[in-house]
């Protein structure tokens, strides 16, 4: 209740600071509807979370069988590689284990000695601090291991899917035009806020899914794609087609219905490229001087409230 009593507030300013400014008030959008109709997400594919590579021709079986038959080749090459990385990752997570197990064995025998408990747990830090380095190091290791095992498994699709790193740059683009466009029509309406009226607190963003599903169909087109390529008369134009354009367009009407079902994904698929946003255009965000009062009410250590401060941001520019 007390977060809504504080929206209306914040609603209630902005407007009368547009009242004030000649301008109209608010306007509301479904963003996850524009987003997921974008023309650029014809080809993205909701399975795999990656765009489809433009050229390839997923609905002609031909193609797609000579397709699968390279991946499948270059899965066994790969094979070896990536058991070689797996092993040599469970050789770590072994380390790892058995060096903190020895923390623990540590204590114990330290427990048996005739000496105090803060001797106890200063001779435990000075161990920990020493293993720790080295378990840091390990870490670090473990994980670029585990980004060489990605890539390599990315590489078995790269004739079907975009990388990763390709996916988030087409998205980057896709979501700051959406963004542009909403801000260029507000404009022009002289609206002072445009409202993601669905409302969607911001929320953790997802990653770009690291690792394709084995079940992801080769053969398929997107809802999007059959839509965008129906072929519809011209306007003003009388042909053969016009005939069928009213079944047609009837047919495309029941597509779009059963493509916006994927309006719930795109939230957070939005968000791993920019911040879940409540005002798209418009409004100002006071997110980080409002905890920076909180923080400096309650007396936080100054270092404290710039590392807070810090973190908050490196998160909503995720």
């Amino acid at each position: 209740m007390k977060s809504k009593i504080l929206l209306l507030t914040i609603l209630l300013i902005i407007g009368s600071a547009s009242l004030v400014c000649g301008e109209s008030l608010f306007a509301t959008i479904d963003y996850r509807t524009c987003l997921v109709l974008h023309p650029e997400m014809k080809d993205f594919d909701f399975v795999s979370h990656r765009f489809t590579r433009p050229q390839l021709k997923r609905n002609e079986i031909k193609v797609m069988e000579a397709v699968y038959e390279r991946m499948t080749a270059q899965q066994k090459v790969l094979a070896p590689k990536i058991d070689a990385l797996l092993a040599k990752q469970s050789k770590i997570q072994e380390t790892i284990s058995k060096t903190r197990l020895n923390w623990t064995l540590e204590g114990t025998k330290l427990a048996q000695l005739k000496i105090s408990k803060d001797e106890i747990a200063k001779r435990l830090d000075e161990t920990q601090t020493r293993d720790q380095k080295k378990l840091d190091k390990l870490q670090d290791e473990f994980s670029e291991i585990d980004k060489e095992i990605v890539n390599l498994q990315d590489s078995i699709w790269k004739e079907v899917f975009l990388s990763r790193a390709e996916t988030v740059e087409k998205l980057e683009i896709i979501v700051a035009e959406l963004d542009a466009t909403i801000k260029e029509i507000a404009g022009q309406l002289k609206v002072a806020c445009v409202i993601d009226d669905t409302l969607s607190a911001p929320e953790a963003p997802t990653e770009v899914q690291q690792n394709i599903p084995e079940n992801t169909p080769l053969w398929s087109n997107t809802a999007y794609q059959i839509i965008l390529k129906s072929p519809l008369p011209e306007p003003n134009t009388f042909t053969i087609a016009n005939h069928w354009a009213p079944s047609l367009m009837k047919t495309i009407e029941n597509l779009s219905f059963q493509h916006l079902a994927h309006r719930k994904d795109v939230g957070s698929l939005a968000a791993t490229v920019r911040p879940a946003k409540l005002f798209i255009a418009g409004g100002q965000d006071i997110t980080e001087q409002v905890c920076r009062a909180l923080f400096e009410k309650y007396k936080f250590n100054s270092y404290l409230i710039d590392s807070l401060i810090k973190g908050i941001k490196m998160f909503r520019e995720r």
